[in-house]
């Protein structure tokens, strides 16, 4: 499980509003009991789905029984799954590839490395150390 703020940059990106609440389960919470306490993606999927929740942040679950991921949106007032093919936030600057899900931390173009631009590189070859060396170590921790 993994987690990274939403920032509403473009609001005709959403198709609902993210909206935040103080009240409901704190999003800290949620994630370590989803690890703790769900045996498989469908259950982390169902009790992400079933809790009142109030931040506004995307994440990332795998599930190692299932040997699957999802990312995901969630928010105060709604909850969406997204995995490698149907995640609707890709952008030219940002591309698709089958097989891998991200989420890059930057709006392109900025000064930042894209994820999508570095695995672009190595796309078809990845392994853990490109993994390591030329994806992961273009940014520090949090950034993606």
């Amino acid at each position: 499980m993994g987690e990274k703020v939403i920032y509403v940059d473009n609001p005709k990106d959403w198709p609902i509003q993210p909206h935040v609440s103080y009240w409901g389960k704190p999003w800290m919470f949620l994630l370590r009991d989803t690890v703790q306490f769900a045996n498989n993606i469908v259950e982390a999927e169902a009790m992400l789905q079933d809790t009142t929740r109030t931040m506004m942040i995307h994440f990332g679950l795998a599930s190692l029984p299932d040997k699957t991921f999802r990312g995901g949106d969630m928010a105060h007032n709604f909850i969406t799954f997204y995995d490698d093919k149907n995640y609707t936030h890709y952008r030219p600057e940002h591309p698709q590839f089958d097989g891998i899900f991200y989420y890059d931390k930057g709006i392109q173009p900025s000064v930042d490395l894209c994820i999508g631009s570095i695995t672009k590189g190595v796309y078809g070859q990845i392994v853990p150390e490109n993994m390591f060396r030329d994806i992961a170590g273009f940014h520090e921790t949090g950034d993606a």
